[in-house]
């Protein structure tokens, strides 16, 4: 194949993955949110404030929808612009909106835990997943903060402190993305063993709970292949990847050269 046209068929080819993979996010996660839904409504009391167990039912599907798809979306949203030549203004003005809603989200479903755990007197902090939702929301709290400071000043002192930092971001990001599905996998898990005394019958409330942590995973499975591939292939891999192939091409075609002399 002519090296050109190779390079225009793995761009293709990776753009075809790419936008794929953002649909199924995409679908995955209002899947996810839908079952959620579903699940503390049918099985937990509903969406009831102030009352237990309606208080969790805010704490479980505000949780998801903060830290995990709304977060999740965020990180998809940052490869969208440079296909759709988007201004870089407008991408950081999308991606720190979508990021101030997940903060909301995570506010209240963090009120409501505290009010819930305070309506039928248990102890604050005991669990791994309570740990592990602390952590998530210090970081996340912290990362929000530095990086309003950070991109406000950079226009002030130069791109050189944003491109500084950058890397720096993105890791951070992902890492609290990361633990964000974590914390709510290990979530559903505490709550199946608290509540329901025939989990190993699977009676339907653990088959939806065992639903909603595959779609998490799944979710964040695209989440992760999305931040970690750009839309196209760098011109970098892509110049290697011609250029090791058309140097076998031309080994094939000088050694079939040399035994049609022989």
């Amino acid at each position: 194949m002519d090296p050109t046209r190779r390079k225009r068929t793995l761009q293709t080819l990776s753009t075809i993955v790419f936008w794929s993979t953002q649909i199924l996010a995409h679908i995955t996660g209002i899947v996810l949110l839908v079952a959620t839904g579903v699940w503390v409504s049918k099985y937990f009391g509903g969406f009831n404030w102030g009352q237990s167990p309606g208080t969790f039912s805010y704490h479980a599907f505000f949780g998801i929808l903060g830290l995990v798809v709304v977060c999740g979306e965020a990180i998809l949203f940052i490869e969208v612009p440079k296909r759709l030549s988007l201004s870089v203004i407008v991408q950081k003005a999308v991606h720190a909106t979508i990021h101030t809603c997940a903060l909301i989200f995570t506010i209240v479903s963090l009120s409501a835990a505290i009010l819930n755990k305070n309506i039928i007197n248990y102890s604050h902090l005991y669990s791994l997943h309570s740990w592990l939702g602390l952590m998530v929301i210090i970081v996340f709290f912290l990362q929000y903060v530095v990086a309003c400071v950070i991109y406000g000043v950079a226009r002030r002192v130069g791109d050189w402190l944003t491109d500084l930092y950058q890397n720096t971001h993105a890791y951070i990001g992902l890492f609290t993305f990361a633990l964000a599905v974590a914390t709510c996998l290990t979530g559903f898990m505490e709550k199946v063993a608290a509540e329901i005394d025939n989990y190993w019958n699977l009676p339907p409330e653990a088959v939806l709970a065992n639903i909603c942590c595959i779609l998490l995973v799944i979710f964040s499975a695209c989440v992760a292949y999305c931040a970690s591939r750009p839309t196209t292939p760098s011109a970098e891999a892509t110049t290697t990847y011609v250029e090791e192939h058309t140097a076998d091409s031309m080994d094939k075609d000088t050694n079939e050269k040399q035994e049609g002399e022989v």
